[in-house]
């Protein structure tokens, strides 16, 4: 393997991690949006631009971008996994979110474990001044 095809892997994988973030983020708020529910589209938007912000900015490369977005990814998945198997007694639904926090951790655990997303993101670093 060289670098270079390492890179490429990693950036292509980086934002398939990041693309499954913002569908997982972005499939409850359109489904609101699609019942007519539009009482909370600014705190959306918000959340919106910020998370697009900050994986802006872990595709470029920063560190604290990536850690951010790992704990995230951890946090809100452990408490949707959490939520889901506490409401699985009473709904089906409570699986679908049990399956969504699982996919969150998921994602967080790809960022930190594959190896070309790490090299991909050292040479990102490297090449900032």
């Amino acid at each position: 393997m060289t670098i270079p095809g390492a890179v490429l892997r990693g950036r292509g994988q980086l934002l398939l991690i990041l693309g499954m973030l913002l569908v997982l983020i972005l499939a409850p708020m359109l489904a609101e949006w699609l019942r007519g529910d539009l009482r909370r589209v600014g705190g959306h938007l918000l959340t919106l631009g910020l998370t697009a912000g900050l994986f802006g900015q872990a595709f470029r490369g920063t560190r604290w971008a990536r850690h951010l977005t790992v704990a995230l990814a951890f946090i809100g998945g452990m408490l949707a996994a959490l939520l889901g198997l506490i409401a699985s007694t009473g709904s089906d639904w409570g699986f679908v979110v049990f399956f969504v926090g699982l996919a969150f951790i998921g994602c967080g655990f790809a960022l930190i474990a594959l190896p070309d997303v790490e090299t991909y993101l050292e040479a990102r670093r490297g090449e900032r001044p």
